[in-house]
């Protein structure tokens, strides 16, 4: 009974197991369940890739630049790191926000650095440019993969650099 009460409690969603395809079939196990999903989920993005980006710019940060972003970045990561969610899911990189909220103040500085590389050379690393896509249940019958939408678990550390750097660019441009 108390197991059973512990889970009603939990904010974990059943996961999804049977799912109907074009065709109306059943999905008979959970990798063709995924693969129903994935189809429908693949509808919906856009494949950035194939658009032509070699004419955009990207601001960079001159290396001079650089002790000026680690003083104001560092107040303004630590602050955002206090603020996330302990609750929430990781990302593909198995970063917990749980983690990054209870060491904020040792991970400050360290995070700021790797920030602030990132932002002077316009680049980042591979890991945070992937995402976790998750269905999440809308309304109606859960065998039908129209009654999902699709949810991308990104890297926690990029949205901290993501929501720390808006102060920068503000400030510097």
């Amino acid at each position: 009974m108390f197991y059973r009460y512990v889970c009603s409690k939990q904010k974990y969603s059943i996961m999804v197991t049977k799912v109907k395809d074009v065709n109306g079939k059943l999905s008979h196990n959970d990798k063709k369940a995924a693969s129903i999903l994935c189809d429908k989920f693949s509808q919906v993005f856009v494949n950035h890739e194939s658009e032509n980006i070699s004419g955009m710019s990207f601001p960079c940060i001159a290396s001079s630049d650089v002790t000026f972003v680690d003083e104001l970045f560092t107040e303004d990561v630590y602050r955002n790191l206090c603020l996330l969610n302990p609750s929430k899911s990781t990302g593909p990189d198995s970063v917990h926000p749980h983690l990054l909220n209870n060491c904020a103040d040792i991970l400050a500085a360290p995070l700021t650095c790797l920030f602030a590389k990132s932002l002077q050379e316009n680049c980042l690393p591979e890991e945070w440019k992937l995402a976790n896509i998750m269905p999440l249940f809308k309304k109606g019958s859960k065998l039908d993969p129209e009654n999902y939408r699709p949810v991308s678990l990104t890297s926690v550390p990029c949205k901290i650099m993501d929501l720390s750097s808006e102060t920068i660019w503000q400030s510097t441009y």
